[in-house]
């Protein structure tokens, strides 16, 4: 009898015999008293769900046999001799032949056979302090724990350091990286004690005879240059003939982060400064010795080529904004920050949720730059997840703020939801399980976010809002690309974690879209962008493409992992592509 996980199988002596629920069955089959010492004989002990130790003792009689069946509804008691000519609900010949054997058997003595086993109690796994995990911790964990492991490539694997080191002049606070292959990824900040006119001068040194240098100009085209004059104030990739390097801007930025937010200070920021030495080439950079702004430089450098320039993929992979709009900063990845978010300033950014240069890299980590910069940059966006386990908006917000008493530190679903598919694609990537710990804390929330902060359908679907926050807040509106973007991701962790939850959610939100398949589409055949906004701030306009390429993902998982498909995502994609074909938008999947 085979028992699903979680069972055990009720037990019960009686004289000589110990015999499972099914032993009676087995008897009225016709089965003889040594098929049934071989059978108990062969039995394994079953163990219960909460580990206890079983005994299990069979004994076989030869001429009668008497088995009890015990249920939580009754017991019953049947005998039955084998040694007649029919046995209950077989046929003669068969009884016949079972009573030869019975009489054959009659001679040898009664054997005994007793199995015992016995099983430890498992110990509920613990943190790092030896707590028993619970809640939150605890489903972490098991979610993980059956989580496929075999599946990815070798683990990819770094040495990460961080310190902080302080003199009489400033504070620096340092972070190095060394790969298994040597490369090497160092990330500097400098805080100043005082102040000087004279600026903090310091670089670094590569060898080589030979050298090319690279960035993308403003003009958002690439330029190459083997004339050591011709830098810019740019990300530069650097190779000579016996290494290779990517060195970010020297940032200067006003020495205050409320709200996760920093202030450019461009007038103080110099190009980094290249100069031939004997056994190569010295870079140099500076920052200004002032206490009320901070200096902060990263460099990937490595012995091998960090990316192939014979390659046009490579060239595209690699033409992200690290340096002009957005920054790599020490905590995170920082985009300008809207007109309408508070605080704000000129040439200020604020740290974003989400990572996309860095998802980017992942995504193509086939070569050192990508691979490298891609591992680095996710490892710094994901230590910025809370303890609810979501990465935050630090500014406000006037538009939520306005429609929906939602202050600074809001849950934004979409940012979130991008860059736990980065996490996803990381894990993937690199084989390593901090990635998935912080995917699967983020994919908790999400399921308690959607149960408490969801609008039902009616046919069970649920629309879960774009926006939360851990303070009382008015409901939010549901926008289709935040719906689309969230079930594609629980799709994808269903995929692969196995954890049944994740695709019932995503079910549920599909569902939710189909039963409102006619509030998207508008009479020009656009979608809709939201239901359930009763605002007045935004105009709620679609995106030219997105949500298109959102539909489109949601079919390709639909066919790729459960080979069906849903009729309204292809009737919104429809009528996306005629509106879109119409206004001449392009970008869209294909």
């Amino acid at each position: 009898m085979l028992l699903q996980r979680g069972q055990s199988m009720n037990i019960k002596k009686t004289g000589y015999a110990v015999v499972f629920i099914c032993a009676a069955a087995m008897f009225t089959a016709g089965f003889g008293v040594n098929a049934m010492a071989k059978s108990s004989s062969l039995s394994k002990a079953v163990t219960s769900s909460k580990k206890t130790v079983k005994e299990t003792t069979t004994k076989a009689v030869t001429v009668e046999e008497t088995t009890e069946a015990t249920t939580a509804a009754k017991s019953e008691k049947t005998t039955k001799k084998t040694s007649s000519g029919r046995s209950k609900g077989g046929s003669s010949s068969a009884a016949s032949k079972k009573a030869t054997t019975t009489t054959e058997e009659t001679t040898e003595k009664a054997t005994v056979t007793e199995t015992t086993t016995e099983t430890t109690t498992l110990a509920p796994p613990v943190d790092a302090n030896g707590i028993p995990l619970t809640g939150v911790e605890l489903a972490v964990h098991n979610i993980i724990a059956g989580t496929p492991k075999d599946q990815w490539a070798k683990k990819f694997t770094a040495d990460w350091k961080e310190e902080t080191v302080e003199n009489n002049d400033y504070v620096l606070k340092q972070r190095n990286v060394t790969f298994e292959n040597g490369d090497i990824f160092y990330m500097h900040r400098y805080n100043f004690k005082k102040n000087d006119q004279n600026p903090l001068v310091t670089g670094l040194s590569i060898p080589g005879s030979k050298i090319e240098i690279r960035y993308v100009d403003q003009n958002d085209n690439w330029y190459m240059s083997t004339n050591i004059e011709n830098t810019a104030y740019e990300t530069l990739f650097i190779d000579t003939d016996k290494a290779s390097l990517i060195i970010g801007v020297p940032a200067v930025y006003m020495n205050d982060t409320t709200a996760n937010t920093l202030v450019r200070v461009p007038e103080q920021e110099k190009k980094v400064v290249i100069t031939k030495e004997d056994s190569g080439y010295r870079l140099t950079y500076e920052f200004p010795r002032n206490m009320q702004v901070m200096g902060e430089i990263w460099v990937l450098r490595s012995n091998y080529k960090l990316a192939d320039w014979t390659n046009a993929k490579h060239f595209e992979a690699l033409k992200h904004d690290l340096s002009k709009e957005r920054r790599l900063c020490w905590d995170g990845y920082y985009f300008p920050i809207p007109y309408n978010y508070k605080p704000n300033a000129p040439n200020m950014i604020y740290r974003h949720p989400s990572n996309y240069a860095g998802a980017s890299f992942v995504k193509s980590a086939t070569f050192l730059a990508t691979k490298d910069l891609g591992y680095v940059m996710t490892k710094i966006c994901m230590a910025n997840q809370n303890a609810q386990g979501y990465w935050q908006t630090g500014p406000q917000s006037e538009w939520l703020m306005s429609d929906f008493s939602i202050d600074g530190g809001f849950y934004d679903t979409r940012f979130n939801t991008d860059f736990a598919e980065n996490l996803l694609y990381a894990y993937q990537a690199y084989n390593d399980e901090e990635f998935l710990d912080a995917l699967v804390r983020y994919g908790e929330f999400f399921k308690s976010h959607a149960a408490d902060h969801s609008y039902p359908t009616q046919n069970g679907g649920i629309l879960v809002e774009d926006y939360g926050h851990n303070k009382a807040h008015t409901q939010t509106h549901v926008s289709l690309n935040h719906q689309l973007a969230e079930l594609n991701l629980l799709y994808r962790m269903y995929d692969l974690t196995k954890h049944q939850p994740y695709l019932e959610l995503a079910d549920k939100m599909l569902l939710a879209v189909e039963d409102t398949r006619d509030q998207w589409v508008l009479p020009s055949n656009n979608l809709n962008y939201a239901v359930h906004y009763t605002g007045t701030y935004n105009t709620m306009v679609d995106y030219p493409f997105l949500t298109y390429n959102d539909l489109y993902t949601t079919r390709h998982l639909l066919r790729t992992y459960f080979n069906r498909n849903s009729d309204t995502v292809q009737y919104l994609m429809d009528c996306k592509l005629d509106w879109m074909k119409k206004n001449n938008v392009t970008g869209y999947y294909e």
